[in-house]
């Protein structure tokens, strides 16, 4: 609570502003994804991005990676495969950004705990194994598309033909989705936008330090951004509760060395500022769109 009572509520509008020019980033690049992409409104896509992180923080297990889809596919030119496949490049490009910013930061501290090299090497594992699986069928994507055609009918296609039908019309729209990328200029322009998009997110948390009165080096900002998304990457409880302070805690008292107080109310500040925000939008598109939280429900 002595460390609560340090922030300057001054910083707390612009916080909360500052979120819209990251959704609209995220819309942005979303649409760089999707097939039709003259056809779609960057301002319907944004609706469905904060649609999604409302899901997310009202419902478990990152709901919103697929109520995400689900929406803007009722409401654009794109299916729900070409819409998740969207996703799955998504990550693929927020992977390479995260993990070339992570060492970034790491060469930056001289001494790096072992828990934090531990999950460095975590990271590079999963992102290698997810950037492998999406290279292999965006390079090969007849033979992947087949061995999973054949996969799912040997499966299915005896006991649920209709479910197989169903299932291979979704794979082919899926591997058509990972093709959307044609070409290196469409490549660099969606890494940019990464790279913008999370650097963003890094003046965010650094601002936050500067509402608790604390000016240290961008990197400490970039580590909080980094541990942060680390933390929350794998599905968790709603909102990210408990994994978004573990984050936080690792960045700030086990790298850097404050106390875990200060870590605490900061994690605290920040995950609360981010729910109300992420609520609050996402119900008022909700209340816009005609939507409401149990057809959110039912989408899941």
């Amino acid at each position: 609570f002595a460390q609560l009572g340090k922030v300057n509520p001054w910083f707390i509008p612009g916080l909360l502003i500052s979120f819209v020019p990251l959704i609209w980033l995220r819309a942005l690049r979303w649409r760089l994804l999707l097939p039709n992409r003259d056809q779609l409104s960057v301002r319907r896509l944004m609706d469905a991005t904060m649609i999604g992180f409302f899901a997310s923080f009202v419902l478990p297990l990152r709901a919103g990676e697929i109520i995400r889809p689900l929406v803007v596919a009722r409401w654009q030119p794109v299916t729900f495969s070409a819409a998740l496949a969207s996703i799955m490049v998504e990550r693929l490009a927020d992977s390479v950004c995260l993990l070339s910013l992570l060492l970034a930061c790491l060469v930056r501290v001289p001494d790096m705990p072992p828990v934090i090299l531990a999950g460095a090497k975590i990271l590079l594992g999963l992102s290698g194994a997810l950037i492998a699986m999406i290279l292999l069928s965006y390079v090969l994507p007849g033979r992947v598309e087949a061995f999973f055609h054949k996969l799912v009918t040997v499966i299915a296609g005896r006991f649920a033909p209709t479910l197989s039908t169903r299932i291979n019309g979704m794979i082919t729209e899926y591997f058509a989705g990972l093709r959307i990328i044609a070409s290196f200029r469409q490549l660099i322009e969606v890494l940019v936008l990464s790279y913008a998009m999370w650097i963003l997110v890094a003046v965010w948390y650094q601002a936050l330090l500067w509402a608790f009165g604390e000016y240290p080096s961008f990197w400490v900002g970039m580590m909080l951004n980094v541990m942060i998304a680390l933390a929350v990457a794998a599905p968790s409880a709603p909102g990210f509760i408990g994994v978004f302070q573990a984050g936080c805690i690792l960045a700030l008292s086990t790298v850097y060395g404050y106390s875990r107080e200060f870590a605490m109310a900061y994690s605290v500040v920040g995950h609360l500022l981010q729910t109300v925000f992420n609520i609050g939008a996402g119900f008022l598109v909700l209340q816009a769109r005609g939507l409401t939280l149990s057809q959110v429900r039912k989408s899941e």
